[in-house]
């Protein structure tokens, strides 16, 4: 509940900490019932691992706008791979990079902690058969064996990597890795620092509309402004992304003009009430 809870407030990202098979099996059953409660809500989040020195997992979930997740999940054509507490991470995470490589869809299935552990850690470790600007994450559901046993299910997904923008970065540059984000349905987050970096990674959102125009899709932004509560002078910002279709979006638009005062209401209503906006920039 508390999960679900804190992205229908639309706040980008949540770290979950987990230290023994156990703890971990609990997390991972806890952000599957939590993507349950949200989806009356059309939200959804998946979830990235890493593995600290000291064995302890972070898991870090980040709110997904959109259905994409749900609509890959829905397919039904993805391929099983099963973990088990003997499972060697290395080798289920080298089969599940092959499988994303090809574009194809896989998930992994796993009854118990021990299973839980072996799954996570090869989460951990299928960057590292993929290119640097990858992000490989997934998304937990449930399922059921034909004995009733609940079975946990780990739908893998390689998605474009967050876009780190700051003053000296090139527009044009990352307009065009935005747009290329949104023709697959799941553009990458956008991290700014600064007011400078701010106004560059509005610049490119513009610019990526434009991109996109002639393909009948548009874009639309929510805003968060990380550090805003601890600090009403930072300007370091989260955009999430969402691909939507033009026609409607634009014909809202015509003969209007984006207001910059569109941040400071965002940053206004989740200091007061917790709520969220979207714009198109």
């Amino acid at each position: 509940g508390f999960i679900a809870a804190f992205f229908r407030k639309r706040v980008p990202v949540l770290k979950v900490f987990a230290e023994s098979a156990d703890a971990v099996h609990q997390a991972v059953k806890a952000l599957a019932q939590a993507r349950i409660f949200l989806e009356e809500d059309h939200l959804d989040f998946t979830v990235e691992v890493d593995l600290a020195e000291t064995e302890s997992l972070q898991l870090t979930a980040s709110l997904e706008l959109g259905q994409w997740v749900r609509k890959s999940i829905a397919k039904n054509w993805s391929l099983q791979l099963t973990a088990a507490g003997s499972t060697e991470p290395s080798d289920l995470a080298e089969q599940i990079a092959s499988r994303l490589r090809e574009g194809a869809s896989v998930y992994v299935s796993g009854i118990g902690p021990k299973a839980m552990l072996a799954s996570m850690k090869s989460f951990h470790l299928v960057g590292g058969f993929l290119s640097d600007n990858t992000r490989v994450c997934f998304a937990a559901d449930f399922s059921s064996t034909a004995d009733s046993f609940n079975v946990l299910q780990l739908h893998a997904f390689q998605t474009w990597a967050t876009c780190k923008i700051g003053t000296g970065s090139d527009v044009h540059r990352t307009a065009g890795y935005l747009a290329a984000g949104a023709r697959d349905y799941s553009p990458p987050r956008v991290l700014a620092g600064g007011p400078s970096a701010v106004g560059v990674a509005v610049k490119a959102m513009a610019l990526a509309r434009s991109f996109l125009q002639e393909e009948g899709l548009d874009l639309t932004v929510c805003p968060h402004f990380v550090d805003y509560c601890e600090d009403s002078s930072s300007s370091h910002a989260a955009f999430l992304l969402q691909t939507v279709k033009a026609a409607a979006l634009r014909r809202k638009l015509q003969g209007r003009f984006a207001e910059l005062s569109v941040f400071l209401a965002q940053a206004y209503l989740e200091e007061e009430w917790g709520a969220s906006v979207q714009f198109v920039p």
